[in-house]
């Protein structure tokens, strides 16, 4: 029995000592077997260069029960990602020896960013997200004004006076002689010039938003424009982060430029202050040009309408020349590969500075003997008008000499020919006799000019210059470069002429006068001729209180020419009396002596008329006339024939009334041909005639042939009736 219970008890202790265990068991703490990441609320797009967070991350632990639970942060490791560079990044989250990753993107962030508009000013980059820059607007049109512009002041720093200053090549090399390489202009001595300032002064036509870009040049390291240079528009400081790069070489490049947005500016409608100043000592820039982007008109001035840039494309064009702002500097030099070709390809020929091209490759220059048949147009557009001259450099083929080449090659400005005797070789006018041009540096400088000058005075808007080959000896050709004449000679006028076909010239006494009609033409150096505004000439009032002729002086610039009105007397009841000088019962004809052929000749009515007068020194007409029984003051006229230009009467005859010489400034006015038959009827003078017989005498005192006319009657307006003489 005892054993039995023994037994039982036994058996009872090891089941409750499992259920124990079992209790135990169940009672025990989850594990952490792996960990996740939340990125729902965690940035995951970041910005180039942004501080990197994790704020909003979750980590959630997986436990052994198939459970999770939330991890603290704080009881997490976070990795810090590179945020500098673009691109795909991983961020590691630890806990304990469990850890997670997720992913962010580094995007490009545009660091130049205008506080304007909030487009990018960084005209290099690429990025899309820099896609939209700061100036393109459809409306807008880029303006460019130089900073050599002698509308532009410069104003001296520590180092000096500002320059300007030509490149011929990359060795900064000024060699006269090489000018047919690219020239580039641009100011000097800005560097390290602290307190040197360049000073634009522009008008706008309304107030406007605007880009403002600056050109210049790169340096050995990149640098914010704005920390080496202070830019004030209108009195406010321009702060901007542009950067200009650097070179990328390891040095500075003084002559390579390029442009800096400096993003958007407030223009307002007048006169607007544009100053850059180097505020460093040790550091700054060669300055090029400003361009300003905008849809309002801009210029130097509002009262000068060649100053502003015109509306037109001028993207077609191989050279915009701005005439108006330029000083003598080369402003576009195209080489002859590169522009419009017609036909076939034109060949390429021995680069005369060193090198060669194959048939058919780009070279420095053409092989003009094969381009027979062929023309190489070249255009350019002019925003104002201006004085230029035009240089291109040929040679011969060796054992030829300039005029062989020159025989077979034509040149053409806007579709007219240019003659060969107004071409300089050289400097030296026409080319005959000079010799062969086939040495080791044949080329020679040709300047195409017109009418015997070097120059030529175009206008403004689009040109064309054109060659054309005829011949199978044409010359080779390398470069063409359009200069401006130098400023003190811009534009200048030789001569003035006034035609007043159009315009009031007979006036009576007491008359306003007006000078409405008139055409005024001023010829340029070259002989071109430019038709000038009356506004903007002086133009002198006659006095028309007192009879005759009177000259009205045109003034332009420093050239003038004038113009004749006669002034005659109201005849209101004045009785006309007309004498005819073919009136051969009361007329005399004195012999003259005819300056043709030395015999003597004597006028002769012709029709209704007296002819053999004009160059007929000495020949005389005599009229008599009767005053009357009290005598009487007339006015005298003479009806003589039209010629092709103006004559002062008193300069092709002599009046005598009564042996007295009758002065006069009466001018028989210019008809656009001469007409021996169509008279016209010319006011002399007063006169005083005695009772009885008076004697008046025409005598020719000229022989210029363009100088004398026929004469067909004579008038006196008075108040009594005149008749002849016949006692």
């Amino acid at each position: 029995m005892k054993k039995a219970v023994t037994r039982v008890v036994s058996v009872f202790v090891a089941v409750m000592m499992c259920v124990m265990l079992a209790v135990l068991s169940a009672c025990a703490d989850p594990v952490i077997t792996s960990i996740s990441l939340d990125t729902s609320a965690v940035t995951t797009t970041f910005s180039e260069g942004d501080a990197f967070t994790y704020d909003g991350l979750k980590v959630i632990g997986h436990l052994d029960n198939d459970t999770t639970q939330d991890i603290p942060l704080e009881e997490c490791t976070v990795s810090t990602p590179d945020t500098s560079a673009v691109g795909q990044k991983e961020v590691t989250v630890t806990y304990q020896e469990f850890s997670a990753k997720y992913t962010i993107e580094v995007i490009h962030k545009c660091t130049q960013q205008c506080p304007v508009c909030g487009k990018c000013m960084d005209m290099e980059c690429e990025d899309p997200v820099c896609a939209e820059k700061c100036g393109d607007v459809s409306s807008y049109k880029t303006y460019t004004l130089q900073a050599e512009d002698y509308n532009v002041s410069l104003h001296a720093g520590a180092r000096g006076e500002l320059t300007t200053v030509r490149v011929i090549d990359d060795a900064g090399v000024t060699d006269e002689i090489k000018e047919r390489n690219s020239d580039v202009v641009f100011i000097g001595n800005f560097n390290a010039s602290a307190g040197a300032t360049i000073e634009y002064n522009v008008w706008a036509e309304k107030d406007a938003t605007a880009t403002l870009l600056v050109s210049v040049c790169k340096r050995l390291s990149s640098a914010i424009f704005t920390q080496g240079v202070a830019v004030m528009v209108n009195n406010e400081m321009l702060e901007r982060d542009t950067f200009v790069p650097s070179t990328g070489t390891g040095t500075d490049t003084w002559a390579d430029f390029i442009d800096v947005n400096l993003g958007c500016i407030q223009l307002k409608s007048g006169m607007n202050n544009i100053q850059f100043m180097n505020t460093s000592a040790d550091f700054g820039y060669n300055f090029d040009n400003i361009k300003i982007k905008t849809d309002a008109k801009i210029g130097w001035s509002a009262e000068e309408d060649d100053a502003i840039l015109p509306d037109a494309d001028t993207s077609a064009y191989n050279a915009v020349i701005n005439m108006a702002y330029s000083k003598d500097f080369v402003l576009a030099e195209v080489m002859a590969d590169e522009m419009q070709t017609y036909g076939k390809s034109f060949p390429a020929y021995t680069d005369h500075m060193g090198g060669a091209a194959a048939e058919g490759e780009d070279g420095r220059c053409f092989d003009g003997t094969k381009l027979n048949g062929q023309s190489l147009e070249f255009s350019f557009y002019m925003i104002s008008k201006g004085t230029i001259y035009i240089n291109t450099y040929m040679a011969a083929p060796e054992g030829y000499t300039i005029d062989d080449l020159m025989a077979n090659v034509e040149f053409y400005l806007d579709g007219t020919q240019l003659a060969k005797d107004d071409i300089f070789i050289n400097g030296k006018k026409g080319f005959k006799g000079r010799a062969d041009s086939g040495a080791s540096n044949p080329f020679v400088r040709v300047r195409l000019g017109i009418d015997g000058s070097e120059y030529v005075d175009l206008a403004a808007g689009e040109h064309t210059l054109t060659f054309k080959y005829t011949g199978d000896n044409a010359p080779d050709m390398d470069v063409i470069a359009i200069r401006p004449w130098t400023l003190g000679q811009y534009y200048t006028y030789t001569s003035l002429s006034v035609d007043a076909s159009a315009a009031k010239t007979e006036y009576i006494m007491g008359e306003e006068f007006s000078s409405e009609g008139i055409v005024i033409t001023a010829t340029t150096r070259t002989g071109n001729q430019v038709t000038i505004s009356a506004e903007d000439c002086d133009i002198s009032t006659p006095d028309l209180s007192t009879m005759g002729a009177k000259t009205v002086l045109v003034k332009y610039e420093k050239v003038s020419a004038s113009y004749t009105v006669n002034v005659k007397m109201d005849m209101g009841d004045l009785v006309q009396n007309m004498f005819e000088a073919e009136d051969t019962a009361h007329v005399t004809y004195g012999a003259g002596h005819m300056s043709t052929d030395g015999s003597e000749a004597t006028p002769a009515p012709s029709g209704n008329k007296v002819g053999t007068l004009n160059a007929n020194v000495g020949a005389t007409l005599t009229f008599r006339i009767d005053g009357g029984e009290d005598g009487a003051i007339a006015t005298l006229f003479a009806s003589v024939c039209k010629r092709g230009s103006a004559i002062k009467f008193t300069e092709s005859m002599k009046i005598t009334v009564n042996g007295a010489e009758v002065q006069s400034e009466a001018v028989i006015p210019a008809f656009s041909a001469q007409e021996w038959t169509e008279f016209e009827l010319i006011q002399l003078a007063q006169i005083e005639l005695k009772p009885g017989e008076n004697v008046i005498v025409f005598e020719v005192i000229n022989g210029d042939v363009n100088k004398g006319f026929d004469f067909d009657s004579l008038m006196l307006a008075s108040e009594e009736t005149l008749t002849w003489f016949e006692g």
